[in-house]
């Protein structure tokens, strides 16, 4: 793929976001979830949908603000800018956050991701934001998502 050629008077009133020299391609992904949290997606809308949005895959940086006196913001923008939760569950007058919801699977038993988690965890404590885990592999049943989110809901916000 050729670069457009840009006469040397106009180089001068570019900025950089104005020239890209090469064309990415992108293809359509199939699924936006796993099968697992699909199904973990449909036990959660049947039993909060009615009074809670549920967003999948939300980034750190959709749900919290890094502009905080004191701290470079860029760094600590880049710090959250890649990593994302599994669903964020939103009420529906305000869609303003509820909780955020993780579905550990095997991956989270890896070195690097322990650490990840333990970061992620430590972002929403201090954020006052709850962060709900569930291991995907253990046999969820309807009981055990509502004392889940019952109980770090509840202790969160006394």
């Amino acid at each position: 793929m050729r670069t457009q050629q840009i006469p040397k008077k106009d180089l001068k009133q570019l900025r950089p976001v104005d020239f890209i020299p090469f064309e990415y391609h992108y293809s359509r992904r199939g699924l936006i979830m796993t099968a697992a949290e699909i199904r973990f997606f449909k036990h959660l809308e049947s039993l909060i949908g009615k009074n809670y949005y549920i967003f999948p895959q939300i980034h750190l940086s959709t749900l919290f603000d890094h502009k905080i006196y004191g701290q470079h913001f860029w760094s600590a923008f880049q710090h959250i800018n890649r990593k994302s939760v599994d669903f964020v569950v939103c009420s529906k007058n305000d869609v303003k956050p509820q909780f955020a919801i993780e579905l550990d699977d095997w991956s989270h038993k890896l070195e690097h991701r322990k650490q990840r988690d333990a970061e992620v965890e430590r972002i929403f404590y201090r954020a006052r934001l709850p962060l709900i885990r569930f291991k995907s592999e253990q046999g969820l049943t309807v009981r055990t998502i509502v004392n889940e989110i019952k109980n770090n809901t509840q202790s969160h916000n006394a």
